[in-house]
């Protein structure tokens, strides 16, 4: 059996909030590069040239992030990209997943569509959770790599629950299995018929899912009960506030 604690012993959480607002930072900046390289460098070595791995969302998003704990903000070993609705709302941007589904999915787009104004009925928050990204160099430390895997329910259970979003979507690409590994989460289909052809990813198949904080699985709520302390122990490079900016200008 893996030692896992063993491992997450030498890891680090990172938690960057959008770019677009904590930029003015060096720690931000040098973050927000080291991340864009991991992209490329992941992104490729799964899909080829030529898909491109990020987009406006980038500098809006909150960036969940693993790093080795020696080095955090120049080793960074995994990452993800969680973009909420109401943050699109707010920066005005288009919320990604139903840009991405009007020119892919029609049936899965009137289904997002419902599900969306069932949330601001609520008052509540929906994102799209994706970019999920391994350092290629991990692929060689086997254990690793398992626990990197095994680790992604921890941080999205405890990012949501920190960040007040109880509703979040994303694509699960078949020909990794990222749909099934979602499903064991205790994520569902969003709709009947929920394959795609994802068009920034060379029309890879990819299955439309949606998860509710409600509906965790048990094996995603012992992964996240056990290994909490890794989301208590994080580095927050925290957005820049209306008074932040303030302070700087005077």
């Amino acid at each position: 059996m893996i030692d896992y604690k063993e491992i997450a012993n030498n890891l680090q959480v990172i938690v960057l909030e959008s770019p677009y607002d904590t930029l003015y930072s060096e720690e931000g900046k040098q973050l927000f590069s080291r991340l864009m390289e991991l992209k490329i460098k992941g992104y490729t070595a799964i899909h080829g040239r030529g898909v491109m791995p990020f987009d406006t969302t980038d500098f809006i998003a909150t960036h969940i992030i693993i790093a080795n704990k020696s080095d955090p903000m120049n080793n960074i070993l995994m990452s993800y990209k969680s973009t909420s609705f109401m943050a699109c709302k707010k920066y005005n941007v288009p919320f990604p997943f139903l840009t991405l589904l009007k020119t892919s999915h029609k049936e899965c787009l009137s289904e997002m569509e419902n599900i969306l104004l069932k949330c601001e009925s609520k008052g509540e928050d929906l994102s799209y959770d994706t970019g999920w990204t391994i350092n290629p160099e991990v692929r060689d430390n086997k254990k690793l790599q398992s626990f990197l895997k095994e680790i992604v329910p921890c941080l999205v259970v405890h990012h949501h629950d920190f960040y007040k979003i109880p509703h979040w979507v994303t694509l699960g690409i078949l020909k990794i299995k990222t749909d099934q590994y979602f499903f064991k989460m205790g994520a569902r289909e969003i709709s009947s018929h929920p394959i795609l052809k994802h068009p920034y990813l060379h029309n890879t198949e990819a299955r439309a899912v949606i998860a509710e904080n409600h509906q965790y699985s048990e094996f995603t709520m012992n992964m996240a009960k056990e290994f909490k302390f890794l989301w208590d122990q994080r580095i927050t490079i925290k957005a820049l506030t209306m008074e932040d900016e303030e302070k700087i200008a005077a």
